[in-house]
């Protein structure tokens, strides 16, 4: 019971708590065993001890569960740090929305690649560098220059600073290909810094269930799961009104039915540590309850349901065997 106490990073310390209660409980089982007399009959005390085993076989499941749920939370903490390490890009892409009056959707948009026919690519005239290769079956093949696809057997041709994935059997010559967005290219942005900025707008769209354009509270608080940032429904929403005021526009008075655009939800997400403080909830006890839940992340729920759960599994277990006492004793 006391490992649900222990914080469930502290991966050596579970697994010891977990495992040595198994040992313990299968020793004192076979050490029962072989005490008591053979018969047909079965024994209340072996019974027991047997039944307390699997109480603590269940709990080494749940260090199984739990550790699961922190490598989740671990990949959704990365997924937030790789946000925040291309937040220059986050917002220059938002400003220059703002600036043409578009949504952040809109210009991402600009920003995916974009389809190419074979024809299309051999009219590009880049020059190689003298000191890349030309990349072909030899120097005198001056149609590789002009990606003749029929002959070039290596998958990549590179130009300059840049490279682009060819098709390198006749047959596929007339599928089509992908190159970087124009919008891209000119702004230096790459497909490695719009990846993550896509993921959050997918997340965004999860949670975008009327097709509004707009989260609230509530629903900020769900997808802001999905970056490992757990509060409550009423702390996010002060949050999101403390970040609008920032932003020099109106937050509603009651905070409950604030909204937030894409491109704000992606600046809150990068900015939400510096509004993080020590947080008081208010209400009644219910309404405290259910925001100090909202602020568990998923591993340290579990263990606080089975602080709560553990304790009546065993007043139940001692109850059931004291009542079957009568049942064992007239099998005798």
């Amino acid at each position: 019971y006391i490992a649900f106490f222990v914080d469930p990073t502290a991966t050596p310390a579970r697994a010891t708590l977990a495992v040595i209660p198994v040992l313990i409980m299968r020793t004192l089982s076979n050490s029962v065993t072989s005490s008591i007399p053979q018969g047909a009959a079965r024994i209340w005390l072996d019974d027991y001890v047997f039944s307390s085993m699997i109480l603590c076989v269940m709990a080494a499941c749940e260090f199984g569960a739990n550790q699961y749920l922190v490598q989740l939370e671990r990949a959704r903490a990365a997924n937030r740090a790789r946000l925040v390490k291309v937040s220059k890009v986050v917002d220059q892409m938002s400003a220059q929305a703002k600036a043409e009056s578009i949504t952040l959707t809109e210009m991402m948009q600009r920003y995916h690649c974009i389809s190419v026919t074979p024809d299309e690519v051999r009219e590009i005239k880049d020059e190689v560098p003298p000191e890349v290769p030309p990349q072909g079956p030899g120097p005198n093949a001056s149609q590789d220059r002009d990606l003749n696809l029929a002959i070039v057997p290596q998958p990549v041709i590179a130009w300059g600073k840049r490279a682009m994935h060819v098709l390198a059997h006749e047959s596929d010559v007339n599928k089509r290909l992908l190159k970087a967005a124009p919008a891209a290219v000119a702004k230096k942005v790459e497909e490695s810094e719009l990846t993550v900025l896509r993921y959050a707008h997918d997340v965004f769209k999860l949670y975008d269930k009327d097709g509004s354009g707009m989260l609230g509270a509530s629903e900020c608080r769900q997808a802001f799961g999905y970056f490992d940032i757990y509060k409550s429904t009423q702390r996010i929403g002060a949050i999101m009104c403390m970040f609008l005021r920032d932003q020099g526009m109106y937050s509603p008075v009651d905070e409950e039915e604030v909204r937030l655009k894409f491109s704000q939800f992606a600046l809150l997400l990068i900015k939400i540590e510096s509004y993080t403080l020590t947080d008081k909830h208010k209400g009644n006890f219910l309404r405290r309850t259910i925001a100090e839940i909202q602020f568990l992340s998923p591993s340290h729920l579990l263990d606080a349901m089975c602080r709560v759960s553990f304790p009546l599994i065993i007043f139940m277990q001692l109850l059931v065997f004291y009542l079957l006492l009568p049942v064992y004793s007239s099998a005798v």
